[in-house]
C-alpha cells in the first residue's frame, strides 16, 4: 500500500517539476537525482517551494540552488582530524 502511495506522490512531484521548471533545467535536475539522490532530495524542497509561488525555475536559478545546497551538504559532512 505504501509503495502505491510513494509512487503517486513521486509521479505528482514529477508533473509538477516539469510545469515549473525549464526543459533545461528538468533535465539537469534529473542528472542530479541520477548522480547524487541525496542533493536532488534537498533541493526538491527549495524547487517546490519556488514553483508553488509561481515562479518558473530556469537553468540559473537551479544551479543556484544546487549550489547552495551542495555547499550545505559539505558542511554537514566537514572530517577533522586533530593531531597530538
Amino acid at each position: 500500500m505504501e509503495e502505491g502511495q510513494g509512487q503517486k506522490q513521486n509521479e505528482e512531484i514529477s508533473k509538477l517539476l516539469k510545469i515549473g521548471m525549464s526543459q533545461d533545467a528538468y533535465q539537469r535536475l534529473m542528472n542530479v537525482k541520477a548522480a547524487d539522490p541525496k542533493i536532488y532530495e534537498a533541493s526538491l524542497k527549495y524547487i517546490i517551494y519556488y514553483i508553488q509561488k509561481g515562479q518558473k525555475i530556469e537553468e540559473g536559478s537551479l544551479q543556484k540552488i544546487l549550489a547552495t545546497v551542495s555547499s550545505s551538504l559539505r558542511k554537514e559532512m566537514n572530517i577533522k582530524f586533530l593531531h597530538k
